[in-house]
């Protein structure tokens, strides 16, 4: 008999709106904790349900992740997600894509070098 408390999906919904949050207040570490929370959750997903209120948590999540500077955190954080996700026989294509995003977010924020050096220490 399995119990059915609805924790999963509480759990899943509170965990995304603290993703979210951290992309509105510029909170990468917080980020990459939260993802972490997401990677133990992988694991107990037992029933059809859960693992659907996981993938629509994952639809809500990742978009605000890319929102994030690359931190080594946070990269880590997803690297973990993902391999969490394969282990687990769970698609971690988005979190792939929403690796490769951040990684060309970062670099496309990441200022350019000049061809006027000094123009990096004005007078």
């Amino acid at each position: 008999m399995v119990y059915i408390d609805g924790a999963v999906p509480r759990v899943l919904e509170s965990l995304s709106r603290v993703v979210v949050s951290t992309a509105e207040s510029r909170q990468a570490q917080t980020c990459a904790e939260a993802v972490r929370a997401f990677t133990t959750i992988v694991a107990r997903l037992r029933t059809s349900q859960d693992r659907a209120c996981f993938d629509e948590a994952l639809d809500t999540v990742l978009p605000a992740v890319i929102q994030h500077a690359e931190l080594p955190t946070l990269r880590a954080a997803l690297a973990e997600l993902r391999a969490a996700m394969d282990e687990h026989g769970r698609h971690s294509t988005r979190v792939t894509q929403t690796q490769d995003l951040l990684t060309l977010a970062t670099q496309r924020l990441l200022p350019k070098p000049s061809d006027e050096p000094e123009a990096a220490h004005p007078r």
